[in-house]
């Protein structure tokens, strides 16, 4: 039998192989996917994914009287000789005009394109609702068509002011600079035209005058290196998990790699010098650390006054930090080293993660075509910070770790929930005014304010919006109720019952609905998995019930109200049910794999995209079908896990998988509510407790097997056994076959 250093050496140059092969296989998808062969003469050659842009502006004006040319900037002099007001009303009107088939055509003639060639739009600038600009289900439709057509024309209309900021797409910058300069050619054309058709004097015609030359953008030369580089980074990883997957297998069928559960260590037996808090080791506390900052801290409204591609908020410092502490304890080694297993969990946030980069590579295309890839691309940075805290949190707590972790998760809550209950009171938010005192490096937002259509006020704690830290605190509520369960003696169950109590308050404070159905997800969650210990949370409810009228009455009252069947024809409401109706063409150009991960921003498009104020339609018009099971099972998988492990009832692991598996249902369940992908708060909490399932599981798994074959080896035994006892006592003995 080899001996242990010879299975170390032989195990390194399997990993080594298995790598070089994986890189191998990674180049060869990206020549198939990033280029395009080319047979004459033989070779590959990138994929054109760059576009060029142009920008004009136009003033809308009159013609020059005979008073002789002025300078067409001075609007201060344009104000009383040519009614400016007047003008500037007139100009998102006229924005919409050349945007029309016949104005088109006016501008492609002096293009020299075809007119079929031009996607135009228009983004309405006017301070109206925004359902009143959203576009419905045909005129989605009508934007879906023209988006494949190579040149592109978007207008502007500036608020206050009568200039028309023309932005221009094309093949190359030469024919953007053209289509650009060509709006104002062809739109006093087509404004000629209407001019004499209607008998407008020339003194009263409106004419555009260009503000200079059209200015050319970037070709967007990085976005084939960046599907080059996002594609081998997937490769690599997928390539790289089949084939370690099939070596392992290999060897057990040969018998040269004994199964994990025999060689797992118990929970109990694991090496280190002491569980956490009692502890040294640096992980455990830098994790700590970093939920300190999420729970108590607005970390996505502080950003360092530093120029990068991408906003430094704080938890991009403090997350960096975190996965350095993690990478030295990798390379130390020793008994405070993370523990690298793979677990269901694993597989269910990659298979994720995986399909939402596969959605980009798939419409890198599209994507570029509508400037629009480096967006997705973000956000799949931002996707994989969320995925490696869950990986930092699966390999470095311990299962004996994971009790004392939540319990502090719930002691942050509670200090969370006192800070929010003090904002419903006197609104003032804490947790931005002690962020204000940041020294000056530091920009801290305003926190959010004022009242929705509804009459709701703001109360948001450390969060960005009410919703995520109604989100967040559900997540958390399950900890307190399985702590009142479990606890024995007054004192102890008191506690918990007065952190459910706060937590139960702040999420109602916030005006939320969601702040009142989640909880109760959470809670029926708990219930059904506790069937046995449910009743003792009778006298909680009862607390509850009592405690929560007189911490938040008038925002109780004002959920329950939004719930009655009378209150739910409100905007809030109708604009959810409008939305699964107007996604319908987004769903249905692109329904396996969506437009790509991210690619749906509000933001960046108000004027194609809706606010999908559901998580489930996102990821539908995002990342398709296939994208949308990978989002379920991923929350499923993490419930399902925590209850079988709920069920099991160890001691060590019974209350912390009952508490998360609550906490998946309810994050399950906001899904459908409000979209808390785009927030980061509660991704960021539901990826730590899924990686304290992790830590969990990835013993658990490993200790199944050689449970089950004792089990099977201690019936075998009794099986033998009963025929000899029986014999023994002068008793005919049953028959074991039939």
């Amino acid at each position: 039998m080899p001996s242990t250093s010879q299975r170390s050496d032989a195990a390194r140059r399997r990993r080594r192989a298995v790598a070089g092969l994986s890189a191998a296989a990674a180049l060869l998808v990206i020549l198939l996917v990033a280029c395009e062969p080319g047979p004459f003469p033989p070779g590959f050659a990138p994929r054109d994914l760059t576009r060029g842009t142009a920008v004009a502006h136009l003033l809308v004006d009159r013609p020059v009287t005979e008073s002789g040319p002025r300078d067409p900037t001075a609007l201060d002099e344009l104000r009383d000789e040519y009614q400016f007001d007047a003008l500037t009303n007139r100009t998102l009107p006229l924005a919409h005009a050349l945007t029309s088939e016949r104005a088109l055509t006016e501008i492609a003639r002096a293009a020299g394109i075809d007119p079929g060639d031009i996607a135009a739009s228009t983004q309405n600038t006017a301070s109206v609702p925004r359902t009143l600009v959203e576009p419905d289900s045909e005129l989605r439709s009508h934007q879906l068509a023209a988006a494949e057509r190579p040149y592109r024309l978007e207008l502007q209309a500036r608020p206050g002011e009568p200039v028309l900021d023309v932005y221009a797409v094309a093949p190359t910058s030469a024919d953007a600079k053209r289509l650009a300069a060509a709006a104002a050619t062809g739109g006093n054309a087509f404004l000629a035209a209407l001019a004499a058709e209607g008998g407008t004097t020339a003194e009263n015609q409106i004419t555009l005058t260009s503000l200079g030359p059209p200015l050319a953008g970037s070709d967007g030369a990085r976005a084939g290196l960046m599907v080059a580089l996002l594609t081998f980074a997937l490769a690599f990883a997928a390539a790289f998990a089949a084939l370690s997957a099939a070596a392992r297998w290999r060897l057990r069928s040969a018998g040269l790699e004994p199964a994990r559960g025999r060689e797992a260590p118990s929970p109990a037996a694991e090496p280190g010098d002491g569980t956490w808090p009692r502890t040294s080791r640096p992980l455990p506390w830098a994790i700590a650390a970093f939920l300190g900052l999420l729970w108590l801290v607005p970390f996505n409204a502080i950003t360092l006054n530093v120029s990068t591609p991408i906003d430094l908020t704080l938890d991009r410092l403090a997350l960096p930090a975190l996965g350095a502490v993690w990478i030295a304890a990798l390379i130390r080694g020793g008994p405070g080293a993370p523990h690298l297993r793979f677990t269901r969990v694993h597989a269910a946030v990659a298979a994720f993660a995986g399909v939402a980069a596969l959605s980009v590579i798939v419409n890198a295309g599209d994507l570029a075509r509508g400037l629009v890839l480096e967006l997705p691309v973000k956000k799949l940075g931002l996707l994989a910070t969320y995925a490696a805290l869950f990986v930092i949190v699966a390999s470095s707590i311990r299962p004996r770790e994971v009790r004392p972790m939540l319990t502090y998760v719930l002691v942050l809550a509670c200090v969370c929930s006192v800070g929010m209950v003090f904002e419903y009171r006197s609104g003032a938010n804490p947790f931005y005014d002690i962020a204000a005192l940041l020294p000056g490096p530091f920009t801290v937002a305003p926190p959010p304010t004022g009242f929705d259509e509804l009459g709701r006020g703001s109360v948001s704690g450390p969060t960005d919006h009410g919703l995520e830290a109604a989100a967040v605190l559900s997540m958390t509520l399950p900890i307190a109720l399985v702590g009142f369960i479990e606890r024995r003696g007054l004192w102890p169950r008191l506690a918990y019952a007065l952190a459910a109590c706060l937590i139960g308050a702040a999420a109602v404070a916030t005006f939320r609905k969601s702040g009142l159905l989640a909880p109760l997800a959470a809670g029926v969650t708990l219930v059904w998995l506790a069937r046995r210990e449910a009743l003792r949370l009778a006298p909680l409810a009862l607390v509850v019930a009592l405690v929560l009228p007189f911490a938040s009455f008038q925002a109780l009252g004002s959920v329950t109200g939004q719930l009655d069947a009378g209150n739910l024809d409100v905007p809030t409401v109708g604009d959810r049910v409008s939305d699964y109706n107007a996604v319908r063409p987004d769903f249905l150009s692109h329904p396996l794999l969506g437009a790509g991960f991210g690619s749906y921003e509000h933001a960046t498009n108000p004027g194609e995209n809706r606010i999908l104020d559901s998580d489930l339609l996102t990821r539908l018009v995002e990342m398709g079908v296939i994208g949308l099971a990978a989002f379920l099972a991923m929350i499923v998988v993490v419930a399902a896990t925590a209850a079988r492990m709920a069920r099991e009832r160890e001691p060590l692991t019974r209350g912390p998988a009952t508490a998360i598996a609550a906490a998946a249902v309810a994050f399950g369940v906001l899904s459908a509510f409000f979209d808390e992908w785009s927030f980061p708060h509660a991704p960021y909490v539901f990826l730590t407790l899924a990686g304290l399932l992790a830590a969990m599981a990835r013993s658990g798994e490993r200790t199944a097997p050689a449970s089950a074959e004792r089990r099977r080896a201690t019936g075998r035994t009794r099986a033998i056994a009963a025929p000899r006892s029986r014999a023994a006592a002068g008793k005919p003995a049953r028959s074991t076959t039939r």
